[in-house]
């Protein structure tokens, strides 16, 4: 009677710090928010990360000089669509950690005008969303979350505000997203948005959300993103 093989998988390897190193990542929200994800990108090999904390109640409070990241630089920076399209144009791929839905909207249309990929994330209490968005494959914000279930975006900050658990389990969400693609490893879909409730345990993938030809944002990049999966 032969003896019974056993086969052994061998653990994949991948080279991430490479194109970490050199890709430029542009982090947008506030030091509170964004600081587990530059931690998490430097960790892994990232080296040219901006953190733009658009959020000056921190800086007048004293959080921002205090709080300087040590893993990125970081910048104190008014919202107009003049800097933000600045930091964009600058970066390979965005980080949203904003906590403002209009603001988010509006990076939409920036990230998607130039091209840029753009990883979002909504919190809301003990529930978040997480989208990668690619230009010239995916539905811009304004196209997705009305698919998604979020019908009317609010036009301030609603609900308790979040604690830091679920914006570090947001962090690391992002950060494996940004790696994925810059390494191009694992799948980055880029029609799919995923919702999590802390709470129940509930988890939903939304998908479908491919970008909309009849869109004047998402639609005219169609095809104009030359970049493989």
């Amino acid at each position: 009677m032969s003896a019974e093989k056993s086969f052994v998988r061998k653990p994949q390897t991948y080279n991430w710090q490479g194109p970490l190193s050199t890709a430029g990542i542009c982090v947008l929200g506030s030091l509170s928010t964004g600081q587990s994800v530059t931690r998490n990108l430097y960790r892994a090999g990232a080296r040219k990360v901006n953190l733009v904390n658009v959020d000056l109640s921190e800086k007048e409070s004293g959080y921002s000089s205090s709080n300087k990241s040590e893993f990125c630089q970081t910048i104190d920076a008014e919202w107009t669509i003049a800097n933000i399209e600045g930091f964009v144009q600058e970066a390979e791929i965005v980080i949203d950690t904003l906590s403002d839905w209009q603001q988010k909207l509006t990076l939409s249309d920036i990230c998607m005008d130039s091209e840029k990929v753009l990883i979002h994330s909504g919190i809301t209490g003990f529930r978040f969303q997480i989208y990668t968005m690619i230009p010239g494959r995916s539905a811009c914000l304004r196209c997705a979350l009305p698919v998604a279930g979020i019908d009317q975006v609010p036009l301030s900050p609603t609900g308790p505000p979040a604690i830091d658990a679920v914006i570090e389990l947001v962090d690391a969400w992002q950060s494996l997203e940004a790696i994925k693609y810059l390494a191009k490893i694992g799948i980055v879909q880029g029609n799919e948005l995923f919702k999590f409730d802390c709470l129940s345990g509930e988890f939903e993938v939304i998908r479908g959300l491919d970008a909309k030809l009849d869109c004047p944002d998402c639609g005219r990049k169609i095809g104009r993103l030359k970049r493989s999966s």
